[in-house]
């Protein structure tokens, strides 16, 4: 099973009905998942559903990429961040704390935020480099499209990967309209690579759990019409680098 998305998780379930608590990464307050039926899945399908849906109950903070309540994510000039990155951040730079809530519960909101990029004592935190074209990997919480659009998911061999079937592109451009993201609920980070006809048109570096990448540039343009392209999926374990087995899916990109 997905390791849970917070330190803490505990099971609710009884009386045939699945349910699960997770709680905040700083101070311990508690979200519970919707209740689940057994007679329409299974435990195990209950909790990697209920680690998915509760992504939307709480932020990751994209210096230290723990899952925290609102109570525990500030916004500090212009740049959202938990409670306990803000407070080392301070120590070293001083300023002022501004809190705000990145969504409210139940309603859509659209959170534009720059990637964060702190350089405290000389170490830098980074989201991680791309060779390939396009832009690099920016959070998901960040990103102004609803985050529902990140619940679209498959399967793996042994983590989670985005649900994608199609895309378009100008035709004679290179620009995809594609969101390559890696779910947050994974221990792994991925890589993604476009193929058409056993050439390499796109390759990305390496994205965290909880980031997306959201434009795509192919190497070369593609002219009007359908074109059946492979999607490569690489996972590679976040302590020690060792690559796991890997996933590809068909796409379609559509020029027009």
């Amino acid at each position: 099973m997905l390791k849970p998305i917070t330190q803490r998780v505990t099971d609710e379930s009884e009386g045939g009905v699945f349910r699960f608590t997770f709680y905040c990464d700083i101070c311990g307050s508690a979200k519970q998942s919707p209740p689940y039926k057994s007679e329409t899945e299974g435990y195990n399908d209950a909790y990697e559903r209920a680690n998915r849906e509760m992504i939307r109950s709480f932020n990751r903070c994209p210096v230290c990429m723990r899952f925290v309540c609102d109570d525990c994510f500030y916004l500090v000039d212009d740049k959202y961040i938990c409670k306990e990155c803000n407070a080392a951040a301070l120590r070293v730079t001083g300023g002022n704390v501004k809190k705000k809530r990145l969504r409210e519960r139940g309603k859509p909101y659209f959170a534009v935020v720059a990637c964060l990029v702190l350089f405290l004592g000389g170490i830098g935190i980074l989201t991680g480099d791309k060779p390939g074209g396009g832009d690099g990997p920016i959070d998901i919480a960040s990103h102004p499209v609803p985050l529902a659009a990140f619940e679209e998911v498959i399967e793996g061999p042994g983590y989670l990967m985005p649900r994608i079937e199609s895309a378009v592109i100008p035709a004679g451009t290179t620009g995809v309209e594609l969101l390559l993201f890696n779910p947050a609920a994974n221990e792994c980070d991925l890589a993604f690579e476009i193929v058409l006809d056993g050439e390499t048109l796109y390759k990305s570096g390496p994205v965290a759990p909880g980031m997306c990448i959201e434009n795509v540039a192919l190497d070369e343009t593609l002219g009007a019409g359908e074109h059946r392209a492979v999607l490569i999926v690489s996972a590679y374990g976040q302590k020690n680098n060792d690559e796991m087995d890997g996933a590809s899916m068909e796409i379609t990109i559509t020029a027009e």
